[in-house]
């Protein structure tokens, strides 16, 4: 794995405003991606490994995907 170190990132010329990780969680946890993909310039990105589950996504009529986190996001 490689870990590459970012400078901070201001949202606004204007007033400076960084852009922290922490407010990407809190956007993301109330479902507010519009605002993420705003301020990331880019849809957010989840991958990890699906895991097969009970396929009860098939009784609500669509497909889900299960997958395997290190930590949660609550």
């Amino acid at each position: 794995m490689e870990v590459i170190q970012a400078t901070s990132a201001s949202f606004n010329e204007k007033d400076k405003r960084e852009i922290s990780s922490s407010k990407i969680h809190s956007l993301v946890k109330d479902g507010k991606l519009e605002a993420v993909l705003t301020l990331l310039g880019r849809p957010y990105l989840i991958s990890g490994k699906v895991i097969h589950g009970q396929a009860l996504g098939r009784i609500f009529g669509f497909p889900t995907t299960l997958q395997g986190w290190g930590h949660s996001l609550n």
